[in-house]
């Protein structure tokens, strides 16, 4: 984050900061968003992989016997 530049009697006034977050191993790290409302509440989305699913059909070849 960072607040705007500001001057006072001394100077100039500028502040900034860091923060890391620790984001699960399922997180799609490529569609992670964030937003600071007004308030200076910070918002992180961080959407989860979905695992492909798997189909439960299974395809079983049925030869025909010709005989009799």
């Amino acid at each position: 984050g960072k607040h705007e530049e500001r001057k006072d009697e001394h100077g100039f006034v500028s502040r900034t900061f860091t923060r890391k977050y620790s984001l699960p191993s399922a997180a799609n790290v490529e569609k992670v968003t964030s937003s600071l409302s007004p308030e200076g509440f910070l918002t992180i989305e961080a959407p989860l992989i979905r695992p492909a699913i798997q189909s439960s059909e299974v395809t079983i070849p049925v030869t025909a016997d010709n005989k009799g």
